[in-house]
């Protein structure tokens, strides 16, 4: 059986990403990231470790929740191959509320993802908006 074009990789790579996002999976989204990588916000770059970011999720859905957000979904992903290991990803998510509320808000967030041997894992991630301003608008 041929080995899957990168396309394929990236759209079920992501695929997986978006329902462990979903349900606070940690044991899928362990194997979405690399051991340490690189978040960026309009605020800056810092190196996160993994563990210490799937600590954190549990604490980002709350303050989604309590500024009447959903947990974003997977609205679009586009890549465009970087060479033989890494590829740049730009995706499109939407949180939902009610619109009394202010409606839907789109998160748009770039991510570099080196397709190791052990699967893609994500090295770099990329919030073009700041969250905090997000959930306070």
């Amino acid at each position: 059986m041929p080995e899957p074009t990168v396309d394929a990789r990236i759209r079920d790579f992501f695929d997986t990403f978006a329902t462990a996002a979903q349900s606070l999976d940690r044991d899928a989204l362990r194997g979405c990231f690399a051991e340490a990588f690189v978040s960026a916000d309009p605020a800056g770059t810092q190196v996160v470790a993994r563990e210490m970011f799937l600590d954190f999720l549990p604490r980002r859905a709350a303050l989604f929740a309590s500024a009447a957000l959903a947990s974003p979904t997977l609205s679009s992903v586009s890549h465009t191959v970087l060479d033989d290991h890494y590829v740049l990803v730009d995706t499109s998510w939407t949180a939902d509320r009610p619109a009394a509320a202010g409606g839907p808000v789109t998160l748009l967030s770039t991510f570099v993802v080196h397709l190791s041997a052990d699967g893609p894992r994500i090295v770099f991630y990329l919030n073009h908006r700041d969250l905090t301003q997000v959930l306070a608008s």
